[in-house]
């Protein structure tokens, strides 16, 4: 019988998965300390959140991948992306959890 060969995984693949994983926890991480501060605005909480999350993705990378270097391992843009991802995650959560005041402008 014939088997298809099994697709390896790309270094893409592998990374993408990772920063997927990575920005998960770090989002985790992040909200719970946001949640002990006064509400924000989304601008002041996008800004908040990537002003922490380089720490945190950083950390996440070391644990991860089970070494003290592992974030040099990874891209600088495989990095930026799963800073990105946190703060997409944290801004969405915050704004489903209604705790963010939204504000509206008029159309110019």
């Amino acid at each position: 019988m014939f088997t298809w060969p099994r697709r390896r995984r790309s270094v893409g693949d592998r990374n993408s998965a990772l920063i997927r994983t990575v920005a998960e926890r770090s989002a985790a991480e992040l909200i719970e300390r946001i949640d002990a501060r006064p509400p924000m605005d989304v601008a002041e909480l996008r800004g908040y959140v990537r002003a922490r999350a380089g720490v945190s993705v950083r950390r996440q990378v070391q644990h991860a991948m089970g070494r003290n270097d592992a974030h040099e391992t990874l891209p600088t843009e495989s990095l930026s992306a799963a800073i990105e991802r946190v703060v997409h995650l944290v801004v969405r959560e915050q704004l489903l959890r209604s705790q963010l005041p939204v504000v509206r402008r008029a159309a110019a």
